[in-house]
């Protein structure tokens, strides 16, 4: 936490230099490798929330990490200030300007990176397909990075569990979940290539403009009915005062 860093930066230093060690001798998984290969027929950013580099591991070479990245040391005096933490860091490895180096994490209580940020939210504007995995979208601003992205791009959620989170109305027709495991879900949404993918995306449109058509049917009738009820009840009215009248 951050406070542990600036209370007992020894054990923080003691447990990201044996994180880093273990991730020395994780290998990617069938998903990491996957997503790796899509860089051969798209442009592709990964927009991530784990520190390790197993992305970058499979071949990924435009990687975001949102809450750092474990390979990386910064300056706890200029955040900019960055090296590769490619072995045990101590209390007096300092930056020529004469801060503590420190991972290159956010810790818990600390705010994310604007800049990085900024970055993943441009991204995804940028992005006709969003691929969404491992993530239960309940953690800001991260969960907010995939409705950033153009109202027709098609979003693939990719969990086995149920959805436990609100899809905005105007995202509800190109939001589509797959209910399986990363390394299982991935492969059903492999794109054949970029025309294909387009194509996807004029139907689904097509078939919001027809949803957005019924829905407005659908009030004109409702509306009707309404109306029609309103004369039904003038003329019920009517009937009974001429009843009253000729009695």
């Amino acid at each position: 936490t951050d406070y542990a860093w600036r209370n007992n930066p020894e054990k923080v230093i003691d447990f990201y230099n044996k994180r880093r060690k273990e991730m020395c001798g994780v290998i990617p998984n069938k998903a990491h490798d996957i997503i790796a290969s899509l860089e051969g027929k798209f442009d592709v950013t990964i927009v991530t929330q784990n520190v390790d580099n197993l992305h970058e591991k499979a071949g990924s070479t435009n990687v975001i990490h949102l809450h750092g990245n474990i390979t990386k040391l910064r300056s706890d005096y200029n955040c900019d200030t960055k090296k590769e933490y490619d072995r045990d860091l101590k209390i007096g490895d300092v930056c020529e300007e004469g801060g503590q180096f420190r991972p290159d994490i956010v810790l818990f209580g600390e705010n994310l990176d604007l800049h990085t940020l900024d970055s993943a939210k441009r991204s995804a504007r940028n992005a006709d397909i969003c691929i969404v995995i491992g993530t239960s979208m309940k953690v800001s601003p991260a969960n907010e990075i995939p409705w950033e992205t153009k109202e027709h791009a098609i979003i693939y959620y990719i969990d086995p569990s149920d959805i436990n989170f609100p899809i905005p109305r105007d995202r509800s027709t190109t939001f589509v979940q797959i209910k399986k495991i990363a390394s299982e879900g991935i492969e059903e949404v492999i794109p054949v290539n970029k025309k294909e993918y387009k194509r996807m995306s004029r139907t689904l449109i097509e078939l919001r403009d027809e949803n957005i058509e019924l829905k407005m049917e659908l009030a004109e009738l409702r509306n009707k009915n309404i109306e029609q009820q309103k004369k039904f009840e003038e003329l019920k009215i009517n009937e009974n005062m001429l009843r009253v009248f000729n009695e």
